[in-house]
C-alpha cells in the first residue's frame, strides 16, 4: 500500500526535488481496510510534500512495536517542513482545522485530511500522533493493533 501511494505521488516529489527514504520493516499482514488505509497514508504523504521545502527529504518508516502487552504496526512520515506551532497541537486531528504559519497561507486544503487520518487509525483499533522533529520538521506516528494469533 505504502509504495503504491509513493508511486501515485512521484510527480510531486520530482517537481520539488524531495528525496523519499523508506524504512521498512517486514511485518505481518493485517486484515485492514485497503481503500481506507490507502487514504491515511496518501493523506499524510500529500500533506508531507506539501509543507516540505524543496531538496529537502521524507522519511518513511513500518515496523513492529511492542507497547504494554500489545503488539503494533508502527507507520510514520517524517517532513523536514516548519512544523506545527505548539498552540495549534491540540486542534490537529480537528475537522476543518488548518495549520496557520507563515508558510502555509499559500497551500490550499480542506482541513479534513488529518480529521480523516485519525478516523480511519480509530476505526482499524488504533490511534495517530504527532511530534515535532529535533531539527525541523514533523512526524505523524499510525499505530494498529495486531491481532492476538500474531503476537
Amino acid at each position: 500500500l505504502i509504495d503504491s501511494s509513493i508511486t501515485l505521488i512521484s510527480p510531486a516529489v520530482q517537481e520539488n526535488n524531495i528525496e523519499i527514504l523508506k524504512k521498512y520493516e517486514t511485518v505481518p499482514p493485517l486484515p485492514l481496510d485497503r481503500m481506507k488505509m490507502t487514504q491515511l497514508i496518501n493523506n499524510l504523504l500529500s500533506n508531507a510534500i506539501k509543507f516540505s521545502p524543496a531538496g529537502s527529504t521524507i522519511t518513511i518508516g513500518l515496523s513492529l512495536k511492542q507497547e504494554n502487552t500489545s503488539n503494533w504496526i508502527e507507520f510514520t512520515i517524517s517532513d523536514q517542513g516548519p512544523g506545527i506551532p505548539d498552540e495549534q497541537i491540540p486542534y490537529l486531528f480537528d475537522k476543518y482545522f488548518q495549520v496557520k504559519t507563515a508558510q502555509s497561507i499559500s497551500r490550499k486544503g480542506s482541513g479534513l485530511g488529518l480529521a480523516v487520518v485519525k478516523h480511519i487509525a480509530e476505526s482499524h483499533g488504533g490511534y495517530v500522533h504527532y511530534s515535532r522533529n529535533k531539527e525541523a520538521g514533523s512526524t505523524f506516528t499510525v499505530l494498529i493493533p495486531l491481532p492476538d494469533d500474531n503476537s
